[in-house]
């Protein structure tokens, strides 16, 4: 007679078992700010002691590899060890101490693009508990000026190109309260234009120094809750605001990653004891990540981080390339690559990734991926292991996630809430909250939120309830099983005569096209409906398409409402910001500045 077949755990029954008290990942009750959190009872809890026993723990081994600074070339690369890196840092932390005057608590700029020596002093500034406060260096010049303003770091330090960018300003930002700005390049082209300039490799700094950071002396005041980092959101709507973590915030997704290991096992019909050890277990053979994402990007910055604690191997790119990143998995057998949906989607689709090159883990998130990405990955390398998370940067990245089966089965959602958190979904205009398949807007709650913006009193209010509830701005819904579907940005919405259309139904139904490699929708207007539905494409490499053919292949899939009037096939990849998600403010520009023009030219026909 046949077994019967065992009943699959649900999420919180997973929860409830690998949480309790006891077990590596205990969760209990702490008050933050007033309000009652789950947080991890094990684990680090500030970053210096967690930085510190980590890189001894890996000291020989390979940890970056990455070229020099621009105007270096990028094919130029080098490798730096965990000690190297421990030991670049201490000296720099000795500087910044004796030199600066910065210790627990002192905000110090980071301005640049991906580099071992923006690692370096990021390192640096957590040694002395101080504050990193990480600067985006795609913006323009009048939110990098916002944002040091805001921030008001002690000193900046910065690569060449971002130096020169703020250059012009270093007068206002004095008046601000903004320190001095140096460049870590002793490039000579820098001389003429009068930067203070240090050079990380040789900083001119005491061996008291050095030993009094090395010993941790002065880190009585630190404490979990001590300011951690500075980021900054990615202002698409607006300047910037600024986004203070804690210590303990920033080290959260540690676990959190872990923790999605164990839920997997369990769903599987793993014992308990298995699916822990799974989680925990050390692998001996050293991964080699792509390291695409910027740094000055949460998602970035909290990958760098994660990567101390397994011994990792990165490998940096200033700036993303679909050519250069293939040409680097290639060259140095990468076998996990993270980031945006769009960099997963490019490396797949790319001519020149051989068909024999393997992939043994792909983590995404930051932006809805395409419904049909997970089924092609699998189906390209079976043995991967996928892993789809939604956050943002007032959670430091993080506020669901999953991993193997449980996403492929449900390629439309983002996985269920993180043990941290909760999520709920309210109705946009009175709040109430909403019961399951009930659509609304998504808020989160946990200990990794950010209490508020950096001096911004209106700004929190309006994100932020007494509850310690967070506005996500995302619209969605949460089912029976307490997975949670994002459909749209609420202000990405577009409303044809009444009808929500969201960008998911319209862009997953131009994906099943095998002939389109990207694809944003937007809404451009329409004087009896309000707005109809437009979208921008790219098409897979070799591939030619006309607009027309593109709608008359997606038309059957979409609901008459939601089928596209206007298709712009660009030639080029679609706009995105440094962190490789849509420009859809620029994208909606193209796309209703061409479709006018398409309706000018019908009218006279």
């Amino acid at each position: 007679m046949a077994a019967t077949p065992r009943k699959q755990l649900s999420i919180a029954e997973c929860d409830a078992l690998f949480i309790r008290p006891g077990t590596f990942f205990e969760m209990g009750p702490e008050t933050i700010d007033g309000r009652e959190y789950r947080v991890w009872k094990n684990g680090w809890r500030m970053v210096r002691p967690y930085l510190v026993d980590r890189m001894n723990k890996w000291a020989s081994r390979v940890f970056i590899n990455a070229p020099r600074d621009e105007p270096y070339p990028k094919d130029e690369r080098f490798d730096y060890t965990f000690g190297e890196i421990h030991r670049r840092a201490l000296q720099v932390a000795g500087w910044l101490r004796e030199t600066h005057g910065v210790r627990v608590g002192t905000r110090v700029g980071i301005l640049g693009f991906n580099s071992v020596e923006w690692a370096v002093v990021w390192v640096a500034v957590h040694l002395l508990g101080a504050v990193p406060t990480i600067i985006n260096s795609w913006v323009q010049p009048d939110a990098l000026v916002h944002c040091l303003s805001l921030s008001k770091p002690v000193l900046v330090l910065a690569d060449a190109k971002s130096a020169d960018a703020v250059a012009p300003y270093e007068s206002q930002l004095g008046a601000a309260g903004v320190g001095p700005i140096f460049a870590w390049s002793t490039m000579e082209h820098l001389a003429h234009k009068n930067h203070p300039v240090v050079d990380l490799w040789r900083v001119p700094v005491s061996k008291e120094a050095v030993l009094a950071v090395t010993t941790g002396e002065g880190l009585e005041s630190l404490t979990p809750q001590c300011l951690g980092s500075i980021f900054f959101t990615s202002g698409t709507t607006g300047l910037p605001k600024g986004v203070p973590m804690t210590q303990q915030g920033l080290l959260h997704n540690l676990k959190c990653g872990q923790s999605m290991v164990v839920r997997a096992a369990l769903r599987a019909g793993a014992p308990l004891d298995m699916a822990l050890s799974l989680a925990v277990t050390e692998n001996t053979e050293q991964s080699r990540a792509l390291h695409a994402i910027p740094m000055f990007h949460v998602t970035g910055c909290g990958q760098f981080l994660g990567s101390f604690n397994d011994g990792k191997k990165m490998h940096f790119m200033r700036r993303w390339s679909a050519g250069d990143a293939v040409n680097l998995l290639i060259k140095y057998k990468i076998n996990q690559v993270s980031g945006v949906p769009a960099i997963s989607s490019a490396i797949l689709q790319h001519p020149g990734l051989p068909d024999d090159h393997h992939l043994t883990a792909v983590m995404y998130g930051g932006a809805a991926p395409p419904e049909r990405l997970g089924a092609d990955m699998k189906a390209r390398w079976p043995e991967l292991v996928l892993n789809h998370a939604w956050g943002m940067t007032e959670c430091q990245g993080l506020i669901t996630s999953f991993v193997g089966p449980d996403y492929l089965e449900r390629p439309k959602s983002c996985g269920p809430p993180i043990p941290s958190n909760d999520v709920r979904v309210v109705d946009v205009e009175t709040r109430r909250v909403l019961g399951p398949g009930e659509v609304g807007s998504l808020e989160v709650r946990g200990f990794n939120v950010c209490s508020g913006y950096l001096d911004d009193p209106v700004a929190t209010a309006k994100a932020i309830d007494k509850d310690g509830w967070l506005d996500t701005g995302d619209v969605g819904h949460i089912d029976q099983e307490g997975f949670v579907y994002v459909s749209d940005r609420i202000k990405d919405i577009i409303i044809r005569g009444g009808e929500n259309i969201a960008s998911e139904e319209v862009e997953n139904a131009l994906y099943l096209d095998d002939r389109v490699a990207e694809a944003a929708s937007v809404p451009v207007p329409d004087d009896m409906l309000g707005e109809l539905v437009a979208v921008g494409i790219s098409l897979r490499p070799g591939v030619k398409a006309t607009p027309e053919e593109i709608i008359a292949a997606a038309a059957p899939r979409l609901r008459r409402e939601a089928r596209p009037v206007f298709v712009w096939v660009s030639d080029e990849v679609l706009p995105m910001n440094a962190n490789g998600k849509y420009l859809k403010s620029e994208i909606k520009k193209i796309v209703q500045a061409r479709y006018k023009l398409h309706k000018a030219r019908q009218a006279k026909l």
